[in-house]
């Protein structure tokens, strides 16, 4: 899942944007920035960004689906099925992938499941449990 840095203008603003939709009904008791004039977008300081930053790396943003990552998910039956990022390559695996001996593997297209680190495995059934995104 992507880190954001709150340090960069880009990543505080996504984050900030990302508290506040968590919060539909407005400020409340739970937001970290509620009070004190945090709710004001021009005036970031040290401190705010320092809250902004604890309740980013303790709300880890979910990945998302592409329609195209959906749709490869939709021709296999996710039973067993991994995918796994290992020297650069992207792979299903058939079987649980701690287990190397008879288990099957199937370079993919790299650039799908971008969310993939390396040392990441991720069962067929928890990414289908992903919001597929809007493109």
């Amino acid at each position: 899942m992507k880190k954001y840095d709150c340090t960069k203008a880009l990543d505080l603003l996504h984050e900030y944007r990302r508290l506040c939709d968590s919060h539909p009904a407005g400020c409340d008791n739970d937001c970290p920035l509620c009070g004190m004039d945090y709710c004001n977008l021009y005036s970031f300081d040290e401190d705010k960004i320092a809250l902004l930053q604890k309740w980013s790396d303790e709300h880890p943003e979910r990945p998302k689906l592409s329609k195209r990552e959906h749709d490869f998910l939709d021709c296999f039956n996710p039973v067993n099925k991994y995918i796994k990022r290992q020297c650069g390559v992207l792979v299903v695996v058939w079987k649980d992938p701690t287990i190397t001996l008879n288990a099957m593997e199937i370079p993919i297209d790299a650039t799908m499941f971008e969310f993939v680190e390396k040392g990441q495995k991720w069962s067929f059934d928890d990414l289908r449990k992903l919001e597929v995104a809007d493109d």
